[in-house]
């Protein structure tokens, strides 16, 4: 198990294309043996379970850091990243590596686009692709025409809200949340706090019923539409990524750059929530239904300069669902209130069987 987002992240060339992940696979949102990041779908002895590729944590953030380590060595001018564009395309299991193929697509002086492919080897032998992702790379530039970006969220400072898990123990103390919700809360989203420091204040939606945990705890968002419903929170990376260069965390891996750490923090971070937080925000968990997960994405980054170190506020919300899918965003502003990264996903969202079956 890693114990930070480093070791979660670390990669081994085993030629100039190809990578394998050097930590398991870790799971996130339920208890199955299957990773946090991807696709869920009904199990006949575990309800919901959780199909997501994601080896380590988030297999957006290993794909980030496998492109940087496949760019030029020697570029014109400094390259930084503004798009990942990808698909999920099957399950990751937690008790074997991935393996990760980079195509060159595009290299100019001023672009650099990289294809990735994730996969890993099933009990039978064969190979199955996990994840397809399309990650854009464009030359720096000192100036900019126009500066400009959406106002962030404005939430209480965060030096004056408490840190999420502590708030869920004080509202126990004080019986206001059931100790079972906060225990299992923390059993399967502890990964998310084990590598960041989250505080969500007091008019957090998702906050205040445990990401939907307590389906039945009432929020100050109840009387809202679906889609007029938001949820903001403070997070930050409990590491210091921002001074290069990083050293290797393991004996035979590929160094981290400061820039894709900071880049697969940002991955890791947009990615956690947005397939189920339709269901968070309709008093729902993941144990409602038969299938949620992400089908594809698109992350991108309006910043040259990460440094997911510092506070940074968190906004989602969910756009439009129907035809078993649905569609949401998330977005990320530094502390200056300039917008740093936005991610979209759609999802699939499917009711349990018994309940298709009793609509026929």
């Amino acid at each position: 198990m890693s114990s930070n987002f480093l070791q979660l992240i670390r990669l081994k060339r085993t030629s100039p294309t190809t990578f394998v992940s050097l930590s398991m696979s870790e799971r996130m949102g339920n208890l199955a043996p299957f990773a946090f990041g991807g696709q869920m779908e009904l199990d006949s002895k575990i309800r919901v379970r959780c199909l997501r590729p994601d080896p380590a944590g988030c297999v957006l953030a290993l794909a980030v850091n496998a492109a940087h380590l496949n760019l030029p060595q020697s570029p014109a001018a400094p390259l930084a990243i503004y798009s990942m564009l990808g698909h999920f395309l099957g399950p990751n299991k937690t008790d074997r590596h991935v393996k990760l193929v980079v195509e060159d697509v595009r290299t100019t002086r001023t672009f650099a686009t990289r294809r990735v492919v994730v996969s890993q080897v099933q009990d039978d032998g064969s190979e199955r692709s996990t994840l397809a992702v399309t990650l854009d790379f464009m030359a720096t530039s000192p100036s900019s025409v126009l500066q400009y970006s959406t106002i962030a969220p404005s939430l209480p400072h965060h030096s004056t809200v408490e840190p999420y898990l502590d708030s869920l123990d004080t509202r126990v103390a004080a019986g206001k949340l059931p100790a079972t919700v906060a225990s299992s809360f923390k059993t399967l989203f502890g990964l998310m706090y084990k590598m960041m420091d989250v505080k969500m204040p007091d008019q957090s939606a998702f906050g205040q019923n445990a990401w939907g945990l307590a389906k039945h705890e009432a929020t100050s968002q109840d009387g809202l539409p679906l889609t007029s419903k938001r949820s903001a929170h403070w997070l930050r990376c409990k590491m210091d990524l921002a001074a290069p260069p990083l050293p290797s965390t393991g004996e035979d891996a590929e160094p981290i750059s400061s820039q894709a750490a900071n880049a697969s923090m940002a991955a890791f971070a947009l990615d956690y929530a947005l397939a189920f937080i339709p269901l968070s925000f309709s008093n729902q968990f993941l144990s409602d239904v038969g299938a949620c997960s992400t089908l594809d994405f698109a992350l991108r980054f309006h910043s040259d300069v990460l440094d997911m170190r510092q506070w940074h506020i968190e906004e989602i919300r969910t756009v439009a669902g129907d035809h078993g899918r649905t569609y949401s965003e998330g977005a990320l502003w530094g502390e200056d209130g300039k917008l740093v990264a936005t991610m979209t996903q759609q999802s699939v969202l499917r009711p349990l069987p018994d309940q298709i079956e009793s609509k026929l």
